[in-house]
């Protein structure tokens, strides 16, 4: 970056400069197949509500994630809830955090999540007490993402849901469901996703996302002490339950075809 020649910490610290060299998909201490208890969550959430679930029962952070408005989405600090379920498109999120914040669970994709971790370990971002990842194949431009929707007559500030499986599905508030095919939407796949090796958010201290789980369920996978000690409280509380019956090799497959495919 010119006239940075002196300092190299935003260099040191991009995700796309410092791509994961590791294989596999990180640090287990253990991997659940959860869903939320409460019904509500269960309405407004992608697949198993296990992330909302988990972020509602913590009791010393406060949760920074992403919530529609006007169709586009934007950084918030609020109760989980207010951001639960899935949205596709490119925030300002680690811009939001500000110096005086304390205790932040972190909710990221893995792109953002590694730029945390590469910030920490130069003295930054220690606002961020808890790095709470999702499974990410790739995200999108939302201008065009949402231009590809519109064009094909959905509101898009009418969206209550969205879910990428073998196609993506539209669940709108008046309750119509839409079935798009993901090809629709190639152009507007970010930049970096292109050369983005981590699918399952490598350097988090939880993560979350749908692989290795059946539909209604979420696999859950606790990397640090802590994030076992947040999960297993959440469970004793009864916000979550869970089971460890979760397809690895499936996760597996899916962050090595990511590595084969943008490596």
């Amino acid at each position: 970056i010119e006239g940075s020649e002196e300092c190299n910490i935003c260099l040191d610290a991009c995700p796309m400069h410092n791509r994961i060299s590791e294989e596999g998909i990180g640090k287990i201490l253990g991997v659940y197949n959860a869903r939320a208890k409460d019904p509500d969550i269960l309405e407004r959430c992608q697949d198993g509500g296990a992330c909302t679930a988990f972020l509602e029962s913590l009791e010393d952070f406060v949760s920074l994630g992403v919530t529609m408005r006007g169709g586009m989405p934007q950084p918030v600090i609020d109760a989980p809830r207010t951001f639960s379920g899935t949205k596709y498109g490119a925030t300002s999120s680690l811009s939001f955090i500000t110096k005086g914040m304390r205790d932040l669970a972190f909710v990221g994709l893995p792109c953002q999540i590694t730029g945390i971790e590469l910030a920490r370990r130069k003295g930054l971002l220690t606002e961020v007490g808890l790095k709470v990842g999702l499974f990410c194949t790739s995200n999108f431009y939302h201008d065009s993402f949402n231009g590809v929707l519109e064009g094909r007559g959905i509101d898009v500030p009418g969206i209550r849901k969205l879910e990428i499986k073998s196609r993506l599905r539209v669940t709108q508030e008046n309750g119509e469901v839409r079935a798009l095919p993901l090809s629709l939407f190639d152009d507007c796949v970010l930049d970096g996703c292109r050369t983005c090796l981590d699918f399952t958010s490598f350097y988090s201290d939880i993560s979350f996302g749908s692989a290795g789980t059946k539909d209604g369920r979420t696999t859950v996978i606790v990397r640090s002490e802590e994030a076992d000690k947040l999960f297993g409280e959440a469970l004793r509380k009864g916000f979550i339950e869970a089971d460890r019956k979760v397809d690895l090799k499936q996760i597996m497959e899916l962050q090595e075809r990511k590595r084969r495919e943008n490596g």
